[in-house]
């Protein structure tokens, strides 16, 4: 009879530990219950609460509302915390930008389709010089004319080329707390030439380097000459040629 008394006793307290392990918990080195208001509360003096760490390519693809993660390479707005909102990626941190104001570490002349994300050039161009490595082929990798894709083609060319140049003084930039700066690609610089009014710092006929080659001799810059085709090829040796940075925030 003590035997069937103890096994009951046990059951019992077994089922009542569960049920608060299945309604709240509390991770502490107190003892102390949560918080009524809490289903998790996380108690320390001297540690913190480590998210998973991921590479964004191995992100979960449909996120679930609210999930969060912590993205530490090629996140399209650099490394830090991301959340779900159930469609998409977006970084914490962020908010509704606008064409023409300061933001992320620039003036921005790019928004993106969540309002929250986009481009910032740097407020003036870091002067002119070659592109750089004139009769050498980078490749494929920086062939990248569209929009967010002018990084790509920069770290190709940094790989690539031995010595100055245009995307290497981007690469190598520290600006208003950022150093992940890089040469826009064609269309890039070119939604930057569209913008100049606003965002200023680019007069009317000059002409401005992107991170798009053409081929071994020549790549493409940007005219601010409203009279002129913005898209030319040119050799990469060419001096006069402005060279303006730009990031993802």
């Amino acid at each position: 009879m003590i035997y069937v008394y103890k096994l009951t006793m046990l059951v019992f307290f077994s089922l009542f530990i569960s049920g608060i392990c299945l309604s709240q918990v509390s991770i502490n080195s107190d003892g102390s219950n949560p918080d009524p208001n809490a289903m998790l509360e996380i108690k320390s003096n001297n540690k913190g609460l480590l998210l998973p760490r991921l590479d964004y390519n191995n992100r979960p693809a449909t996120p679930v509302e609210g999930l969060l993660i912590y993205v530490i390479a090629n996140g399209p707005y650099g490394e830090g915390l991301y959340f779900g909102t159930g469609t998409n990626w977006v970084k914490v941190g962020t908010m509704n930008a606008t064409i023409g104001q300061p933001g992320g570490g620039g003036i921005v002349f790019y928004i993106d389709l969540t309002g929250l994300h986009g481009l910032a050039a740097t407020p003036q161009d870091q002067g002119a010089g070659e592109w750089g490595c004139n009769g050498t082929l980078i490749g494929p990798g920086a062939n990248h004319f569209g929009l967010l894709e002018g990084d790509l083609n920069t770290t190709a060319i940094v790989a690539g080329c031995v010595g100055p140049s245009a995307a290497r003084t981007c690469d190598t930039l520290t600006l208003n707390g950022y150093s992940d700066w890089y040469l826009p690609s064609a269309d890039e610089l070119d939604s930057l030439r569209v913008h100049s009014a606003v965002v200023g710092g680019w007069a009317l006929n000059q002409w401005a380097w992107s991170s798009t080659e053409w081929d071994a001799g020549g790549s493409v810059f940007v005219s601010n000459d409203p009279g002129f085709n913005p898209y030319w090829i040119v050799t990469k040796s060419y001096t006069g040629a402005r060279i303006r940075c730009i990031r993802k925030f």
